[in-house]
């Protein structure tokens, strides 16, 4: 298995043929649309189901990526819509590294409201412990020896152990949603105690990282959407060292291991152009935007959602000051507010913040 952080220049070299590789053969399955994956591309096919439906100007709800896809189509046909909500803003404004800084921070800061909870809440199985040190521990006993994963290699789903890499990717998934999203088999707050009291104890199943088996998996089309909007324009070990060494700055427990650094690693040598590389904004929409962010989003950091509040004329923000990913997903006021936009088209107050 090849490091996403190589530790020389050999093992950044390694990197740079698997994914070379990698690439070359979504090239080979893929054909050219490879190269039309871009958000601008997404932006335009959407313009293309808003003509066929016939239904006038678009009502949007975009989620996570979504607001990408929103603020995009709202650049490319600002006349063109009705409603416009985003929540869990990706903005496409700024450099690949500042993006990873960013990220890195509201995963770190995540991380450390997810530990102030297990310590305090009865029901965490690392209750009363000091999560942070648990964490470590784990990541560095998984780095001198791989844990094993007995569950993935009883069912082939998942790599059958778990390295320290592993370990600080894939906590992110369970930091998305406090409670989960179970209809979806999406793990929360509360798996996130047992899995890692399990891998303490010898068994990190729940934490390792899973298989695609099938062509039909769509696990990699983000990454090849991620290739063409936010890779980074360097290469070369120094310059992924000194992302490296970022990521362990501000992010000193999760050391950088978020999304956006994986399309550092994973992109270096993607077969296709550059595409739709991040530009600065001016968006002017005919209506409204509804802009919507959790104060601690592991994944989109509410930096960006601040940002994309200057880039769309006339939008409004509304704070989540609350844990996790987008807030639509979360039944409550936040989802309530939204809601009424999507009906009324009118939004809160600017400046409006909801403790949920």
């Amino acid at each position: 298995m090849v490091a996403l952080f190589p530790d020389s220049p050999a093992a950044y070299r390694k990197l740079e043929e698997k994914y070379a590789a990698f690439g070359e053969s979504c090239r080979r399955m893929t054909g050219r649309l490879l190269e039309h994956v871009d958000t601008v591309s997404v932006a335009r096919d959407l313009e293309v189901v808003r003509q066929r439906l016939g239904e006038g100007g678009l009502n949007y709800l975009g989620l996570s990526y979504g607001t990408e896809i929103g603020e995009e189509y709202a650049r490319l046909y600002p006349g063109n819509l009705r409603r416009l909500a985003l929540d869990g803003a990706l903005v496409h404004s700024i450099e690949a590294p500042i993006m990873n800084e960013n990220e890195s921070v509201a995963y770190e800061r995540t991380l450390a409201r997810f530990a102030d909870w297990c310590r305090t809440t009865d029901s965490c199985a690392l209750h009363g412990e000091d999560v942070f040190a648990v964490f470590s521990e784990l990541v560095e006993r998984a780095v001198g020896a791989p844990i094993p994963a007995p569950e993935c290699r009883k069912s082939g789903a998942c790599r059958p152990e778990v390295t320290g890499e592993d370990i600080r990717f894939n906590t992110q998934e369970f930091l998305l949603f406090k409670d989960g999203l179970p209809q979806l088999g999406v793990p929360g707050w509360q798996q996130l105690g047992d899995a890692l009291r399990r891998a303490r104890e010898g068994d990190a199943s729940a934490l390792s990282t899973r298989i695609v088996t099938t062509q039909e998996d769509a696990t990699f089309s983000g990454l090849a959407v991620g290739c063409l909007d936010f890779r980074a324009d360097f290469r070369g070990y120094p310059a992924l060292r000194s992302q490296m060494n970022l990521g362990r700055l501000v992010s000193p427990h999760i050391r950088g291991a978020g999304q956006d650094y994986q399309y550092i690693a994973q992109c270096l040598r993607w077969p296709t152009p550059f595409t739709n590389p991040p530009r600065p904004a001016k968006v002017a929409p005919n209506v409204k935007t509804l802009i919507v962010n959790a104060l601690y989003d592991p994944s989109t950091a509410y930096a960006w959602a601040q940002l994309m509040l200057t880039e769309i004329r006339g939008s409004v923000l509304l704070t989540r000051v609350g844990e996790g990913h987008t807030s639509y997903l979360r039944p409550g006021p936040t989802r309530d507010a939204i809601d009424e936009y999507l009906i009324t088209r009118k939004t809160p107050p600017p400046g409006t913040a909801i403790r949920q």
